[in-house]
This record gives C-alpha cells, structure tokens and sequence, in this order.
C-alpha cells in the first residue's frame, strides 16, 4: 500500500517489544484478527462495492496531504 502511493515502507519492530511496550493484547489485536467480509451485505443488502479490490480503490483515491 506504501508503495503505491510513493510512501516508505512502514517500519517494523520485534514482536517480544512490542508486547513490552503495548503489552499482548494489543500486539494480538494488530497481528491476528482476521479481516471483515462483506458477504451478508452482498447477500441481504443486495449491495455492491464501488471497487472490486482495495487496489483498485486506492489507485482511484487522489494522494491526499
């Protein structure tokens, strides 16, 4: 995502201190909740999305700042 928008790439820390520093639930929160599904709004809401992937919508979104 970065990358496609000419931005560095973000930077990384070790796991061990980022539990020190945020403490474990918040390094589980950032590095194992699966993502959201919109397969009940397609299905009941008879919804669809502007864009067909998160690609496809940032390369469509001005850079903004």
């Amino acid at each position: 995502m970065a990358a496609m928008r000419g931005a560095p790439a973000p930077r990384r820390i070790p796991r061990w201190l980022a539990r020190l520093v945020a403490g474990g639930y918040a390094v589980a929160y950032m590095t194992r909740l699966a993502g959201a599904g919109n397969t009940r709004a397609r299905q009941q809401l008879n919804w669809k999305p502007t864009y067909s992937s998160w690609q496809d919508g940032l390369a469509a979104t001005p850079p903004t700042g």
